[in-house]
């Protein structure tokens, strides 16, 4: 299946709060650096089957590892996931981007 960019988004942050639901005291944003949100490496498997989950992806083993190797911020995360499982719908994002700007023009 494939998403617009803010249900990317909105997917991730709630894969985080899942996994993060009891001591998280910043706000997750795209630009809040991964480290910040203080993610240990059991916090960090259970944050990778939550994403399978939402996204209905495989993570493998070697991109797991990628991740926490190359991720820096939750943007990288999104970035990770529309270029490796292609989760970004392009139409339905066009769309939505047409939407907003006839509605903003009413």
């Amino acid at each position: 299946m494939k998403y617009t960019n803010n249900e990317i988004n909105d997917k991730i942050i709630d894969a985080l709060l899942i996994v993060k639901r009891d001591a998280l005291d910043i706000e997750i944003k795209l630009d809040t650096p991964y480290k910040n949100i203080q993610i240990d490496s059991l916090d960090e498997i259970e944050f990778l089957i939550t994403l399978e989950s939402k996204f209905d992806i495989a993570i493998s083993d070697t991109d797991a590892i990628n991740v926490s190797i190359q991720i820096d911020t939750v943007n990288d995360i999104k970035n990770f996931l529309i270029e490796k499982y292609d989760i970004l719908d392009i139409k339905k994002e066009r769309k939505t981007k047409i939407d907003k700007i006839n509605e903003s023009r009413r």
